[in-house]
């Protein structure tokens, strides 16, 4: 929270609004926007929970929105379509975003402008609150100006409403009365609405459904009835009136629990959006009630296999939620619209009770990536009406299969418009981010950092991990091709990183990994963090956090992997720990195998510098000789093929520079190849016209 809340210190703002005489105590609804890859979602949430739970229902109501801010997640994905109309009508554009009975609230900070904090839903509290977000919820009691503000005046109506299930709990009925205490109109000709919305209590999950990390939503709003365009109400209510809403509803089979479902209704004027008053249900528990959730499954998001064919074992956790026992269910294993395995288990499931539903091996089709893996859970008790898209198991898998490449691997990110092929990284979105993310966010990192320096092409091309918004804790991969290293005696990998920490007590990790079984045990061969992984002074930046200006920003990493020479199938991973801290970002990854080879084996040669890369009509190449010696350079293919012999002479001690005419080589990736003595050292670089 200290790097989001310091961009909006500022003076508290107040407003005030103009009333008639009013009798009824109002209840305050606040409508948050949030989402569940939303990174700054979850570090506020927890307080917006504690402030629901230190208000009770007859003064404040909150009910949350769960929207695709910065991308979608699953249960958005489950039910769009109110969400997406409450974002129009609101002109939702960020998360955590709220409105307070429909209207704006005091906030810190700028009301306009980029760094506008204007309804982002920190600053519903005031600055003594929003300070102490990084204490334990449970230890903080916050405190709202523009709760305090909207309850201070009254209201012209009231609120109530009850429900009840069906016989068979597939069904769910709502009564709402507003009683109208005081004489007030509409601020256009039907302008004046009833709303209403189905939301869950509480979504919890064992496992985050998103990329954020969070397993508890509070108030979802589910459905809207009978839309998000409300009923309409007359221009003019009178002191007395009554008005009676009912509504029957099919529960939607995306709802996870029914014994957490409630109403939440209220009266808007679309005239100004201002909420006149709301009013909820209590939560009911059905009889006889068969239900069931899937919180976990076993399908990696991941995996790798040798061979032009692969099976994956598949299994998922299924709870009990409902209070009689489930004797028989229908599993049904999905790749995309195709059916792997569809089969009926028939263990009993008591009531609360947890178990795992073995739904494989799945034989799944190869390719760097293929359709998501679901389970289908449906008929528990042989009841037909009840059918359930596990929407938390829906999973794409990326596999990297096949035959793997000899080295020298090289991975510059000088064309990263897609991943590259055989590059996967889990948790893309919120992780680890490829270079051809800064395209869509160029005008805003230009503005921040106008002199970006990555080590590819241009200044745009690197991954990153995104320390600066995950929360501490939340992890991340990015997958390397995998590695020929048989026929080899030598191997070694390099890279180059970048890192600042935010301050001095943060400590995010990067490691880098290697399996040689396909990714069952993974072995860390490099892991720095905090004040190790440094490069650059420990700084409080501001959003969007550390981005390297300049090459100093960069150092050179080398890994001794002479452990796995001779091996086939050798993967190698980038493994990121977020300490909550500031941005790392990873360039310039070479991995190289070969037998007798690498600098230190030509003993009269200290070091070998082959630049530019890319180049394009000239290649130069510096040799750092400590004895003078014949050597013979030439310039080879990735078939092995020479196709340039560019010297065959003696150089004395010290450094030498030879130039290259490349103007007639194809664009492509190329080593320059010198020996000495019958020793060899092997530099690679790419062609771009």
């Amino acid at each position: 929270m200290k790097k989001i809340y310091a961009l909006f210190a500022g003076a508290l703002l107040s407003a005030s609004l103009t009333v008639s005489a009013q009798s009824t105590p109002r209840v305050v609804l606040l409508e948050e926007f949030t989402g569940e890859n939303c990174n700054p979602c979850a570090g506020v949430n927890p307080y917006v929970k504690r402030f629901v739970d230190l208000n009770a229902t007859d003064s404040f109501i909150h009910i949350a929105y769960q929207v695709p801010i910065p991308s979608a997640g699953p249960i958005y994905n489950s039910y769009k379509t109110d969400a997406n109309n409450r974002m129009t009508y609101y002109n939702v554009s960020f998360a955590p975003f709220a409105k307070n009975d429909g209207l704006d609230y005091p906030v810190q900070g700028p009301t306009s402008g980029a760094n506008s904090a204007l309804n982002n839903m920190y600053y519903y509290f005031d600055t003594t609150s929003v300070n102490n977000f990084n204490s334990p919820p449970a230890s903080v009691t916050p405190i709202s100006p523009g709760f305090n503000q909207r309850r201070a005046i009254m209201s012209p109506c009231a609120i109530s409403i009850t429900h009840s299930y069906s016989a068979n709990n597939d069904s769910v009925y709502a009564v709402a009365v507003v009683n109208t205490s005081d004489n007030f109109h509409a601020g256009a000709h039907n302008s004046l609405k009833f709303r209403c919305a189905l939301i869950e209590n509480e979504l919890t999950y064992v496992n985050a459904p998103g990329t954020n990390g969070e397993t508890s939503f509070e108030q979802v709003v589910r459905k809207m009835l009978p839309s998000a365009a409300g009923s309409q109400l007359v221009d003019t209510l009178l002191a007395g009136r009554s008005d009676t809403f009912t509504f029957a509803v099919k529960i939607p089979n995306y709802v996870r629990s029914k014994a957490q479902l409630r109403f939440v209704g209220w009266v808007q004027d679309d005239n100004g959006k201002e909420v006149k008053q709301a009013g909820i249900s209590q939560l009911v528990t059905p009889t006889n009630l068969v239900e069931m959730v899937a919180d976990h499954d076993s399908v990696p998001q991941i995996s790798c296999t040798t061979t032009s064919t692969s099976s994956i074992g598949a299994y998922v956790t299924v709870i009990n939620t409902g209070n009689v026992t489930i004797n028989s269910l229908n599993v049904n294993v999905l790749s995309g619209a195709t059916s792997l395995n569809n089969f009926t288990y028939s263990q009993p499931i008591q009531p609360g009770a947890t178990v795992m539903i073995d739904g494989g091996p799945i034989a799944v089709p190869v390719g760097n990536s293929y359709p998501s893996i679901t389970f289908v859970l449906s008929s528990p008790n042989g009841l037909s009406n009840y059918s359930v898209s596990i929407f938390d198991t829906v999973k794409t898998q990326h596999q990297i299969f096949g035959t793997s490449y000899q080295a020298p691997i090289v991975q510059t990110f000088i064309d990263s418009t897609v991943y590259p092929m055989n590059y996967e990284a889990t948790n893309g979105d919120d992780i680890w981010y490829p270079s051809y993310y800064f395209a869509s966010y160029y005008n805003y990192y230009q503005g921040h950092y106008p002199n970006r320096t990555f080590l590819g092409s241009d200044d745009d091309q690197s991954i990153y991990f995104w320390n600066y918004f995950d929360q501490a804790g939340v992890t991340g991969d990015y997958y390397l091709e995998k590695a020929d290293f048989s026929g080899t005696t030598k191997a070694y990998m390099t890279f180059k990183h970048a890192y600042s920490q935010y301050d001095n007590t943060t400590n995010d990790q990067v490691d880098v990994q290697v399996s040689t079984d396909c990714g069952t045990t993974w072995n860390t061969v490099w892991s720095k963090s905090g004040t190790a992984l440094s490069t650059v002074a420990a700084a409080q930046r501001p959003n969007p956090g550390f981005c390297p200006t300049s090459a100093a920003d960069w150092v050179g990493d080398t890994i001794n992997m002479d452990n796995y020479a001779g091996q086939n199938n050798v993967w190698v991973r980038f493994h990121a720990t977020s300490d909550y801290g500031d941005n790392a970002f990873i360039d310039q990854i070479n991995i190289n195998a070969y037998n007798n080879v690498g600098v230190r084996d030509i003993t009269n040669l200290n070091t070998v510098n082959v630049y530019p890369t890319p180049a394009n009509d000239l290649l130069s190449i510096e040799l750092a000789v400590t004895e003078s010696a014949a050597f013979d350079i030439n310039i080879v293919n990735t078939l092995g093929e020479t196709v340039k012999l560019v010297a065959n002479s003696s150089y004395g001690q010290g450094i030498n520079k030879i130039d290259a005419n490349i103007s007639d080589l194809a664009a492509g990736i190329y080593n320059v190849v010198i020996t000495s003595n019958n020793q060899k050292t092997v530099k690679r670089f790419v062609v771009a016209h």
